[in-house]
């Protein structure tokens, strides 16, 4: 048993379950928002169903930045060798073609979104050109397009809309930071980040920028009457994280730290989860 778990432990790892988890979370907050319109197993398979197309995308990613996660992420599966190349493809086709077909059953407009999502995030993965700054906005793009996708499973496509653009820029400030820590394994792959073109110093100028651009759009909704007091309280914690991580990441701090400062970014997601599952 214990030899089994330490084999499939690496498998498992490649889809980054947490970010699974993260846009499982954001789906059903995408069908809460819309109203739970839907029935309860079409929404659970609209979950599941994106959970396996980030999964997917996670594992081919990991194919594709071997090289640069021998330096950035020597931890990971396929660097570590815990995981080969060819278990990591099995995996990625296996649940992209899961997840399609969850999202089919779901309905054309939830189809056509996993679609797009999986071809850019497959295009991300695959060629270097994507990467960089426009896959900062892919990756940000998928990520906003979790809370439509729920918002069509839960019966309205626009409820999602507003919730779409909190999950956008809070992901690409956080892709920026990224950037910035990557620049040792992604220079010599040919990735062309804010970081490497422009230097460090501009990529945290720009994380700042949007971080704060998120604190300034947060309270709309409730001054506009779209959203309840309990969003405004829970989502008050997120901006004061916005507005501290703002304020130091100009200083280009170390790699460590700007690892902790995405640490906190990702936490900051799911802060923005229950505020908006909470006053919605």
């Amino acid at each position: 048993m214990e030899r089994e778990r330490l084999r499939y432990g690496p498998i498992i790892e490649l889809t980054r379950p947490q970010n699974c988890l993260i846009a499982g979370a954001s789906v059903l907050v995408g069908a809460a928002m819309a109203g739970w319109h839907s029935s309860f197993g079409t929404i659970v398979v609209a979950t599941v169903a994106a959970m396996m197309i980030t999964g997917a995308a996670n594992a081919l990613n990991d194919i594709f930045d071997v090289e640069k996660d021998r330096v950035n992420k020597p931890h990971r599966p396929l660097p570590s060798g815990r995981a080969t190349r060819g278990e990591a493809a099995a995996l990625s086709a296996i649940l992209f073609a899961l997840g399609l077909l969850g999202s089919a059953v779901v309905g054309f407009g939830a189809f056509l979104i996993a679609v797009g999502v999986s071809v850019a995030l497959a295009g991300y993965a695959v060629s270097t050109a994507l990467q960089g700054v426009l896959g900062n906005f892919i990756v940000s793009g998928a990520t906003g397009m979790a809370l439509v996708y729920g918002a069509i499973a839960g019966g309205g496509a626009r409820a999602g809309l507003f919730p779409a653009l909190f999950a956008f820029l809070i992901t690409l400030g956080r892709e920026a930071i990224k950037d910035a820590e990557d620049v040792e394994g992604d220079r010599p792959t040919g990735v062309r980040s804010l970081a490497i073109i422009a230097g460090p110093e501009t990529a945290m100028r720009f994380a700042a920028t949007v971080l704060l651009i998120l604190v300034v759009l947060t309270p709309l909704p409730f001054v506009l009457g779209w959203y309840r007091l309990p969003y405004l309280v829970v989502v008050s914690i997120l901006d004061l994280l916005l507005i501290v991580l703002a304020v130091a990441v100009v200083r280009v701090p170390s790699k460590a730290k700007l690892g902790r400062m995405s640490l906190l970014l990702k936490i900051g997601i799911v802060i923005g989860i229950v505020a908006l599952f909470l006053g919605g």
